[in-house]
């Protein structure tokens, strides 16, 4: 039997690819010309990938005051092998005025395939724009006008599971919630109101909720007087609401009040069981001691699962050190917050870099964190952790400094094995200069990790894969995984969300996709997505 669903395997979904990743860290794949435009500055880089076909998607802003239509926002798409589809420069949405500086974008990739992006224009409304995979506008080359014209600031999105989506604006002031069903045509207003003139409700995430309604986790930001409207104490609320307007959440406070050094700080990362992790850096704004960052976590029904008012630290609390630029990922079969940090030292020099474990309960599995790297001194940043499709490890990517004077820097991954113990260490990319770094990297996908930076100076976007072995390049999951005749060992199972089937037998599954991993008789690892369509 395993071996007529190996055959089968074969005919859908072996193929080869020319691999446009490079393995050479000295000269990154060119994935973009960010600057189409005088300005050079690439801002807001985001990444997804389709877990089901495997393109990458890159979402960037630039242009800026130079520009004749502003900070625009641009997509381009990377098939597996590295390729980019949408030109040189990719889909930049000229059609739309935008400011001289990013009011912030964000985009969503929904079940059939789709890209949805949305974003703030210089009218300060708020659009969203659809894309096919071939790069036409289902939705027309204007878009959806959302929230009645209200918002005009900060913008969120994320798919639903029947082809539409929730999206979220801002005014500063008030939140507004919609959903885009998927032929463009929109769902009720819902209005989050500022309660008073010293507190106003403002920046929200979004986490689709089992029955396609969402939660929603916003911040109170309590307004010193005679400081910026942008600074004060936070605390962080939970509601949820389905497509038709109705509270499915009541709203509750998830985290007490917190000293915020800024708003636009609180990230959201879903468990995998329907409920989702919540973290924000604190600290005191003032004096800029006992900055750590706090984690809070509720449940797929919107209960609060940790006691404490204020979370779990990453780290205990102590006047010499700071603890700052979370990053966290989710373990796909414990379903533990894995986050990664920097510790720095009061003057923010002496940079380290840990991951942590925290479980929805609360604990602090690894004690006061795990040192992945330690530069000696010279800069370190943006560490991003991103566990295995298996849940067997991690993989942490952060940029590394020579000089405590310079801004320019090489990107290094360190992966490690869920006992702490390094498993390898890359250079990704090994030409110093400066760059514009990515906010957002999706993971693992089919056994590699796309990440995507700018060149500061010329407006370039480079990419590089790293697959879970560490190799960059052509590996495991773009060669044939049936070749010369071996039969493969199928030894794990997983589905799309990366749950463990229970058998290792295809004829055994339901139609869906899944990934397999096994190796080969003359022990070839293989990592392959496949499709199995039971009649």
């Amino acid at each position: 039997m395993k071996k007529l669903s190996l055959l089968f395997l074969a005919m859908v979904a072996a193929f080869a690819l020319q691999a446009q990743w490079t393995d050479n860290p000295a000269t990154n794949t060119f994935i973009a010309d960010a600057s189409p435009v005088d300005s050079i500055y690439v801002g807001e880089i985001h990444v997804m990938t389709d877990a089901e076909t495997g393109d990458s998607y890159v979402q960037w802003t630039s242009g800026g005051v130079y520009a004749s239509n502003g900070h625009a926002p641009a997509l381009q798409r990377i098939t597996p092998d590295g390729t980019p589809q949408w030109g040189e420069n990719g889909i930049r949405f000229n059609q739309f005025n935008f400011l001289g500086w990013s009011a912030g974008d964000v985009f969503t990739i929904t079940p059939d395939h789709d890209v949805i992006s949305c974003f703030s224009t210089a009218d300060t409304v708020t659009i969203a724009l659809r894309l096919h995979p071939d790069g036409t506008y289902p939705w027309g080359e204007q878009g959806v006008l959302l929230f009645d014209g209200k918002g005009g600031s900060r913008a969120e999105i994320i798919a639903g599971n029947d082809g539409g989506a929730w999206a979220l604006g801002s005014d500063l002031y008030n939140l507004y919630l919609q959903y885009i069903e998927a032929d463009g045509s929109l769902n009720p207003v819902i209005t989050i109101e500022q309660y008073n003139d010293t507190i106003r409700s403002t920046y929200g995430k979004l986490v689709l909720a089992n029955d396609n309604s969402v939660f929603l986790t916003y911040e109170h930001v309590y307004v010193y007087p005679g400081k910026s409207s942008l600074s004060g104490i936070v605390d962080i609320h939970l509601t949820g609401y389905a497509k038709d307007g109705t509270q499915t959440v009541p709203d509750t406070k998830l985290m007490g009040q917190v000293n915020n050094i800024v708003t636009y700080t609180h990230e959201v990362v879903p468990d995998g069981l329907g409920g989702a992790y919540v973290y924000i850096e604190v600290g005191d704004s003032e004096i800029q001691e006992f900055n750590n960052i706090h984690v809070c976590h509720y449940d797929a029904n919107g209960n609060n699962t940790i006691s404490d008012t204020l979370g779990v630290t990453v780290h205990t609390p102590e006047q010499e050190h700071l603890y700052v630029d979370g990053y966290a990922s989710i373990d796909p079969v414990s379903h533990d917050l894995l986050i990664s940090y920097e510790q720095k030292n009061i003057a923010q020099h002496e940079p380290k870099i840990f991951v942590n474990r925290i479980t929805a309960t609360g604990e602090r599995v690894w004690d006061e964190g795990v040192l992945v790297f330690d530069n000696q001194g010279n800069p370190l940043d943006i560490p991003m952790v991103s566990t295995f499709e298996d849940g067997s490890g991690f993989s942490v990517i952060f940029y590394q400094g020579d000089d405590i004077l310079s801004p320019n820097s090489t990107i290094e991954a360190v992966g490690m094995d869920m006992n702490c113990n390094v498993l390898w260490q890359t250079t990704m990319s090994s030409t110093l200069y400066r760059r514009d770094y990515t906010k957002s990297i999706q993971g693992f996908n089919n056994g590699q990790l796309v990440y995507i930076w700018g060149d500061h100076h010329t407006g370039i976007l480079y990419g590089q894969n790293i697959g879970w072995n560490g190799t960059m390049g052509q590996h495991a999951d773009v060669e044939e995984i049936y070749e010369d005749g071996e039969i493969i060992n199928i030894e794990r199972i997983y589905n799309v969300n990366g749950q463990l089937m229970q058998s290792t037998n295809l004829n055994e599954l339901n139609t869906g996709v899944y990934i397999i991993q096994g190796t080969t008789e003359s022990g070839k690892i293989v990592n392959k997505k496949t499709v199995v369509v039971k009649e």
